[in-house]
């Protein structure tokens, strides 16, 4: 007769228990050389590894944000748009700024503003966590253009945040 460790095939057998199991449950290890059968609770899940599984980052520039202009973002994956975040190079003075994010059908994510009030430094950043027209299949692409209020000759770079769905 092989040794446990060599068996194959027909020969191979279910876990300790398992016919006394309740069904969708697993066996948990107690660490000290034996365990139970349970459901596994959120809780009991090490997520570390697994909460940026399916996350990807996007990044664009905008130079001089103060004239009007667009730029085209290539969606590389099936994926939802979580986040757009831009930061910007400087103050923004003359007027205010906004920014509005498009699926490449026009219509709009939403917008963000660089106000005069609020983007009066180097480094300040705005967001917008868009809620519809937030999908899109590998192929298409995602607009980010700015209105050109402000005059201003500093740039904003973009992070599009997204949660890739196939």
């Amino acid at each position: 007769m092989p040794a446990h460790a060599d068996l194959t095939g027909a020969d191979l057998h279910e876990s300790k228990g398992v016919a006394s199991a309740s069904a969708n449950t697993v066996y948990v290890a107690n660490g000290s050389g034996s365990g139970s059968w349970t459901k596994v609770t959120s809780s009991a899940i090490d997520t570390t590894t697994i909460f940026t599984a399916n996350k990807e980052s996007y990044f664009i520039y905008i130079d001089a944000v103060g004239t009007a202009k667009s730029r085209l973002i290539p969606m590389t994956k099936t994926c939802t748009v979580t986040k757009v975040t831009g930061v910007i190079d400087g103050a923004v003075t003359s007027a205010d700024e906004t920014i509005t994010v498009k699926d490449e059908g026009g219509n709009s994510l939403g917008t963000i503003a660089f106000t005069t009030a609020l983007a009066t430094t180097k480094g300040y950043q705005n967001s917008l966590t868009p809620v519809s027209f937030n999908t899109f299949t590998a192929g298409d692409w995602l607009e980010i253009a700015t209105a050109g209020n402000s005059g201003g000759t500093d740039g904003i770079m973009f992070r599009i945040d997204v949660t890739v769905t196939a």
